[in-house]
């Protein structure tokens, strides 16, 4: 049983989820296992994504299964959900997490975290702060921290107007909280058994772009599970805004 289980969905980005490959084999935490999900990519990114496991044996691709509905008829929103579920069937670590194929995790996470979790046996998830960067990187900003000058978005806190939602609204006084929303996915950890309390098999809610985002939905279902969540005051993860990030609709970025 690994210390730490992290599970990737993946589709189309050969580029982009070479970084989030090399995040995971930087990490300070050895004692990984890591589960690429992909949902029918062309052969480019699969070729990708073995390349850069470097033959790690701690890294493994998982082809997601026929059975499942066109690609014509799942939105984004429902294929990252359905591939993280699939790995997540699959996960064997004590502690879990996932990240998009699209973001990177500092260095220091999974050690960090896991820290945090041996510490605080009561507590069933922890989680970091995000550095979100644009799609060029000309500019970023940290969700505990005032914006870079010269971006676009909005600030920390207010609501963003292209998608009406809250950007980064979490606090990040370390501590018990209730499970605050806005987090992305790739900023928090669990522990695999969690997961044993959910009703069904079904623990990232699959939901179409009018509809909850998997992630608010996974943890409006730990809220009324009655948990709390401990707010580790460390980095997390790297988030990359761009086409469909953070429920944007203006078209889409593949690299």
């Amino acid at each position: 049983m690994p210390k730490v289980t992290c599970v990737v969905p993946s589709y189309n980005r050969p580029k982009l989820i070479k970084d989030t490959i090399d995040s995971l084999r930087e990490q300070t935490l050895k004692d990984i296992e890591v589960l690429i999900c992909d949902d029918d990519s062309n052969l480019e990114t699969i070729a990708a994504i073995e390349d850069a496991f470097q033959g790690d044996e701690r890294f493994r691709l998982i082809r997601q299964a026929a059975g499942r509905p066109a690609l014509s008829e799942r939105g984004q929103l429902t294929r990252y959900c359905m591939t993280i579920n699939r790995g997540l069937s699959e996960a064997t670590g004590l502690y879990q997490c996932s990240i998009p194929d699209d973001d990177f995790y500092f260095t220091t996470w999974f050690e960090e975290a896991s820290k945090a979790l041996d510490a605080h046996p009561q507590v069933p998830v922890v989680y970091g702060r995000m550095r979100s960067v644009t799609y060029d990187a000309s500019s970023h900003w940290d969700s505990s921290a005032a914006p870079k000058a010269g971006r676009t978005y909005a600030k920390w806190g207010e609501t963003d107007p292209e998608t009406g939602k809250p950007v980064n609204p979490a606090t990040w006084e370390p501590g018990m909280r209730q499970l605050p929303g806005g987090l992305d996915h790739s900023q928090f950890m669990w522990r695999a058994s969690l997961l044993k309390q959910f009703p069904t098999t079904e623990w990232w809610p699959v939901c179409r772009a009018d509809q909850d985002v998997g992630d608010a939905a996974f943890l409006k279902c730990l809220a009324a599970l009655g948990h709390q969540a401990l707010a580790v005051d460390t980095m997390a993860c790297s988030k990359r805004f761009h086409g469909l990030s953070y429920g944007r609709t203006k078209g889409e970025v593949r690299e």
